[in-house]
């Protein structure tokens, strides 16, 4: 995420934007790693309902693999930058079991443009 915060945030958010947009099957992994890198850049320069909105995007109980990691891992730092966890960093990690299975709890409300996305999915 560090490599995130030093490009330049509106041509790095133009190209996945536009990549965003080529890929037409929701289940395309494509879809997930750009809406992933999204939700990655928007955190890594705090805009963290814009990120949230991205990771609420995708169900996070249908990836596997590193998409899956990596959603976690973003879900979890949004909550502690957030409060979600009460700012208690004994409660967010709790929310996992093993860092390979566990997930955050809770939904948060979809901004209009990821209902959007969802309902192209």
């Amino acid at each position: 995420m560090a490599e995130q915060g030093e490009q330049d945030f509106l041509a790095t958010r133009e190209a996945l934007m536009t990549r965003l947009a080529e890929v037409s099957a929701p289940e395309d992994p494509a879809r997930t790693e750009v809406l992933l890198g999204l939700a990655e850049l928007h955190l890594a320069w705090m805009m963290r309902p814009e990120a949230a909105g991205f990771l609420e995007a995708l169900d996070g109980e249908t990836l596997s693999g590193d998409a899956a990691r990596r959603h976690r891992t973003l879900s979890l730092a949004l909550a502690l930058l957030d409060g979600g966890a009460g700012g208690d960093l004994g409660q967010a990690v709790s929310w996992s079991v093993g860092w390979g299975r566990g997930r955050p709890c809770g939904r948060r409300p979809l901004p209009g443009w990821a209902r959007w996305l969802r309902r192209r999915a």
